[in-house]
């Protein structure tokens, strides 16, 4: 409840909209007994976990596509070839701090 009143408060209509969604979806608000119940909090619980799985699959795409797995991948590829990805970052970056400090200097 207190997150409802948190969106309330904040005005956030598609929060609200989100939590009467979770509600309305979930297993434990189907009321009664017998098998007509039972069949609609298993279509629910199945539907939910067919939500968590796509969020998951989301997740998944955006870890893939963050720079560091992108880092990650482009490392191992230089490990192939006998290369060290990170040391020869290091040492442009160690060039670059000499040539400001010379460029500093000058000044």
């Amino acid at each position: 409840m207190s997150e409802t009143n948190r969106a309330y408060e904040m005005g956030d209509v598609a929060w609200l909209r989100r939590i009467l969604e979770e509600y309305e979806t979930n297993p434990e608000t189907v009321k009664g007994e017998g098998t007509g119940a039972e069949l609609v909090r298993a279509i629910r619980k199945i539907t939910q976990a067919k939500k968590r799985l796509r969020e998951i699959e989301s997740e998944i795409q955006g870890l893939i596509s963050s720079e560091i797995a992108k880092l990650k991948a482009k490392s191992e590829q230089y490990e192939k070839s006998g290369r060290d990805l990170l040391a020869e970052m290091a040492e442009q970056v160690e060039r670059q701090i000499v040539a400001a400090r010379q460029e500093l200097a000058t000044l």
